[in-house]
């Protein structure tokens, strides 16, 4: 349901392939976003640890907590059916996770939201720094990424408990907030659904909800099609080897172009996603999946 449109003047690539276990020796990385404490700073886990020195459960699972159990997450996901997130990652040297940490994981506004509509969340970390895995994780990671092919770090899956596939994939951009990736989880789980939310919502609100739809697509027609328009005008301009001043001008004029048509998108989307929420509290409510 909820499209993720990436700005055309965004520079940075999505994140990092996770082909490699470790970050590569020799390779460059953000200095901002960069762990300073070294990979031999911390002791091995210790045998009685409830958690790993990041903060991350190593036994058990619990709604809105992270853990890294990921056969506990599953069968509690199962048992309650309620999502299952999984975000693979390398959270000590990649730095989309910082990114995704600062504007996503760290926030209230996550948190709270992810602990009251119990959502569990595995934690699938593929660090250089061994402390900040438990005894065997690393190996099981590996396995587990090649299994649900997560091909860049990090990326959030929703994943279905009984089967233990993907159901939707998420990858961190420069757009990424809260408010986004919250959207995205509640649109991927109530959309898996038979039926999608349509049967968790009373007929009002499923007229309202398909009337809102209906009202989406001009609109995010509109917007594509501006957003193309700009884009091949970037494109021109940049052929054209413009000044850098006359580019941040044209940058500037664009930006409000693009906020004119981005605007009523945006307020059609934040009316949908309310009765998504309206959905995903029926769904919960029911225990039914």
């Amino acid at each position: 349901m909820a499209l993720l449109v990436v700005a055309f003047l965004a520079l940075s690539p999505f994140s990092c392939l996770s082909s490699l276990a470790r970050k590569p020796a020799g390779s460059s990385s953000d200095d901002a976003l960069e762990d300073t404490e070294s990979a031999a700073g911390r002791p091995p886990v210790a045998a009685n640890a409830t958690h790993t020195p990041d903060g991350i459960r190593i036994h058990g699972a619990e709604f809105g907590e992270w853990t890294h159990d990921w056969d506990a997450a599953r069968e509690l996901a199962r048992r309650e059916r309620v999502p299952m997130l999984a975000l693979f990652t390398a959270s000590d040297w990649n730095r989309w996770h910082k990114f995704l940490a600062l504007r996503v994981l760290d926030t209230p506004e996550w948190q709270d939201w992810a602990k009251r509509r119990r959502v569990v969340l595995a934690w699938v970390n593929l660090p250089n720094d061994d402390a900040l895995l438990p005894d065997g994780a690393r190996a099981r990671n590996l396995r587990l990424a090649r299994e649900l092919g997560a091909t860049a770090y990090p990326a959030a899956m929703l994943v279905a408990p009984v089967a233990g596939t993907a159901i939707a994939r998420y990858h961190v951009t420069d757009r990424t907030f809260a408010g986004e990736f919250i959207a995205w989880l509640q649109s991927a789980w109530l959309d898996s659904r038979p039926g999608g939310p349509k049967p968790l919502l009373s007929d009002e609100d499923r007229a309202a909800l398909e009337a809102l739809r209906e009202e989406l697509v001009p609109l995010e027609k509109r917007y594509n099609e501006v957003l193309e328009a700009e884009r091949a005008a970037h494109a021109e301009l940049v052929e054209k080897q413009t000044p850098t001043d006359a580019l941040a001008a044209w940058a500037k004029e664009s930006d409000k172009r693009l906020a004119d048509v981005r605007t009523p998108l945006d307020a059609v989307r934040a009316k949908i996603r309310a009765y998504y929420a309206k959905a995903m509290d029926a769904a919960l409510a029911a225990g039914d999946e």
